[in-house]
């Protein structure tokens, strides 16, 4: 379901190819919880879905997170979980719970994702796939990420409007070996 009143990505071929390269980022198995931030309405979400045991989807829009709700009723997808919450806030508070997960997708506003690498630690994460429309964001929290014992293993570019300076950026990191 699509509202003009929900975020969705513009162009449909890029975000097709933004969708494959995340998901290959990701590299969900059967037996993974992945834990989603800034999910949306779901344009990663239901991908993951397919590979992954569980997934978390958190996003603050109750729009958003209706209109997710709602697609995965249709499909009769079993295995989503979506919370409508501060992304910082859901993730700190499943961290004080003693929640674990194995994979944290996220794709933050502009703004970025601050304090990322101590909330990955807390949550147990091994892989962190990050989506990025700002370098100057993403440059930050893969800074904290490594700061906090995640070391960056891939990077790819979709460019998701042609001859114009907006891209997106695809980062995974894995958890060192402690």
């Amino acid at each position: 379901y699509l509202r003009p009143d929900a975020f969705a990505q513009a162009q449909v071929e890029g975000n097709e190819l933004l969708v494959s390269v995340v998901m290959e980022a990701l590299a969900a198995s059967a037996s993974d919880e992945v834990l989603e931030l800034y999910a949306g309405h779901g344009n990663f979400t239901f991908a993951a879905a397919d590979r992954a045991k569980e997934v978390v989807a958190v996003e603050s829009s109750t729009v958003s997170v209706e209109l997710g709700r709602r697609s995965t009723q249709e499909a009769g997808i079993t295995n989503v979980r979506w919370v409508v919450g501060d992304a910082r806030r859901v993730a700190d508070g499943m961290a004080r719970e003693g929640r674990r997960c194995d994979l944290l997708l996220l794709d933050p506003p502009r703004t970025g994702a601050a304090g990322l690498g101590a909330r990955a630690r807390a949550l147990g994460v091994r892989r962190v796939v990050y989506v990025a429309c700002d370098p100057a964001s993403l440059a930050r929290d893969a800074a904290d990420l490594r700061q906090a014992g995640f070391a960056p293993t891939t990077l790819r570019l979709v460019d998701m409007f042609p001859q114009t300076h907006h891209v997106e950026a695809v980062m995974s990191f894995e958890r060192a070996a402690s």
